[in-house]
């Protein structure tokens, strides 16, 4: 299994595969720290593009009420991609779930999570991340 993982909430992502730039985020299998009872993980990888960033029509991925203060949210591949780009479009309902003052992706090279970079904040957009053709790999299932 590959993986990348997100910190923080994130409603919808898209990650290109290199000169296709195709979304792959739909064949992964996503996991979280945490999402609220009445919202949906599976909104994290549908490939649903929401019209708004408060846009609960095809569900949306929170964590409000959680006593922790660092989330993520990880997407494991069954096989190798190469990455050019990660895109995410934040939920923000206005009130109990926001957007992040802070998000950041990182990748697991084997044996050791490595920071890719800093996620945009934008709300009511696609905020894009590009990347230097990172192969994801993941040896082993350990969510670190």
């Amino acid at each position: 299994m590959k993986k990348i993982r997100f910190f923080l909430i994130i409603a919808c992502l898209c990650v290109t595969k290199a000169r296709a730039q195709t979304n792959i985020a739909s064949n992964a299998v996503a996991s979280t720290s945490y999402v609220s009872p009445w919202e949906t993980i599976a909104a994290l990888n549908d490939g649903f593009t929401p019209a708004n960033s408060n846009d609960k029509t095809n569900g949306a991925y929170g964590n409000w009420n959680n006593p922790n203060s660092l989330q993520w949210v990880q997407y494991d591949w069954s096989q190798t991609y190469t990455v050019t780009s990660i895109q995410v479009y934040w939920f923000n309902d206005g009130g109990g779930v926001l957007t992040p003052t802070t998000a950041y992706a990182e990748y697991w090279n084997g044996s050791a999570w490595v920071n890719i970079g800093n996620v945009p904040l934008a709300t009511n957009a696609f905020n894009t991340l590009a990347v230097n053709n990172i192969n994801m790999t993941r040896p082993s299932r350990n969510h670190a």
